[in-house]
């Protein structure tokens, strides 16, 4: 039987380096928030979606949803203070629908996201438990200490993206087991603590994170 797919958006950025005061999530890509167009992407393939918002943002998401009729079912829940403690609230709520699932977590300002890629990430996770975007570096990279600098080989090196999917007893167990620390940086992370398998799969290179000026500028490239 197929398992069923949620989606959970985590969205709690500022726009402290976008020199803005709207949350970068909520600023306009070609005419409508960037967090719409993510919300879109997932959308088209059938995915329960959780959004996860700042609490003080609440009232601002009721605002920009009526003024775009932007109508897509969503739940929203209110994160936390960490990303990690986003994700899990997201989780949470998650757990309260359903036992077994497949569930992907993505940025809210990755909008760029390409749909074969989500699709494959729902696929390869549920054969494998796990699937985390990811990209091959095109540059050469240094490791850097106090006193050197060495070239290291950049195809021992990958650039991990999300959407980072995963069975959701699995990464459920994982955000149970491993409590939230600075070592943490994404879901693999927690994942792979708990004593889990990590797979890479091919993401696409037009799914940046958008949270500069720079990056808005390349997206609306993109989409252009």
């Amino acid at each position: 039987m197929e398992l069923p797919k949620y989606t959970i958006l985590v969205a709690g950025g500022s726009g402290s380096r976008m020199q803005s005061e709207i949350p970068k999530q909520f600023l306009l890509l070609n005419g409508k928030p960037i967090l719409f167009h993510t919300i879109e992407k997932f959308h088209k393939i059938n995915t329960h979606i959780v959004v996860v918002l700042p609490q003080k943002d609440m009232d601002y998401w009721e605002e920009i949803c009526q003024k775009y009729n932007f109508s897509i079912p969503t739940q929203i829940i209110i994160g936390g203070v960490t990303r990690y403690q986003s994700v899990k609230n997201g989780l949470t709520w998650v757990a309260t629908q359903t036992q077994e699932a497949l569930v992907a977590i993505h940025d809210g300002v990755r909008p760029l996201v390409s749909e074969i890629v989500i699709l494959n990430s729902f696929e390869i996770a549920s054969e494998k438990g796990s699937a985390i975007a990811s990209i091959t570096l095109k540059d050469s990279i240094r490791e850097v200490s106090e006193s050197k600098s060495q070239s290291v080989p950049r195809t021992a090196y990958r650039l991990i993206q999300t959407p980072q999917t995963f069975r959701f007893s699995e990464i459920w167990q994982s955000f149970e087991r491993v409590s939230d620390s600075p070592e943490i940086t994404d879901d693999a992370s927690v994942y792979e603590k708990a004593g889990f398998e990590v797979t890479l799969i091919e993401g696409n290179y037009e799914n940046i994170k958008i949270t500069t000026p720079e990056d808005l500028k390349i997206a609306q490239a993109f989409l252009s």
